[in-house]
């Protein structure tokens, strides 16, 4: 498998411009090949798609579609894409409600910014291994 292939093809999903421009900057800088964003749920289930998405990186709280209930589509019409919840709110019932969507994971912005780059590589891992 050559290098290009072996990274996931990730898609961006958040309402706020800087942060989505901010996090694409740290997943590139990460080596890892973001190929599209998106700036709600219902925008983000089109190119999940239409860019072969490995996995997502998405915020919770956004209009038209929230990312938990883009999560469940995104479940339901490609289970091998992973879904990483990435929200500012660190609460048990949010958490809690992510798992249930089938989120891979779920990080808190302004807690675990620097994790982000190997979670989305964990879950590339996990759905390779499915």
């Amino acid at each position: 498998m050559d290098s290009v292939s072996s990274r996931p093809r990730v898609l961006v999903v958040d309402d706020e411009r800087r942060t989505l421009d901010g996090l694409q900057i740290l997943l590139r800088t990460a080596g890892l090949n973001v190929v599209a964003t998106a700036d709600d749920g219902d925008d983000a289930l089109h190119k999940v798609d239409q860019f072969d998405i490995d996995v997502v990186v998405m915020d919770i709280r956004m209009p038209r579609m929230d990312g938990v209930s883009a999560t469940r589509h995104i479940g339901r019409q490609r289970p091998q894409t992973k879904v990483i919840l990435f929200t500012a709110f660190d609460s048990s019932f949010e958490q809690a409600t992510a798992k249930d969507a089938g989120a891979a994971g779920y990080l808190v912005k302004a807690r675990d910014e620097g994790l982000l780059p190997d979670a989305v590589r964990s879950a590339f891992g996990a759905a390779a291994e499915a």
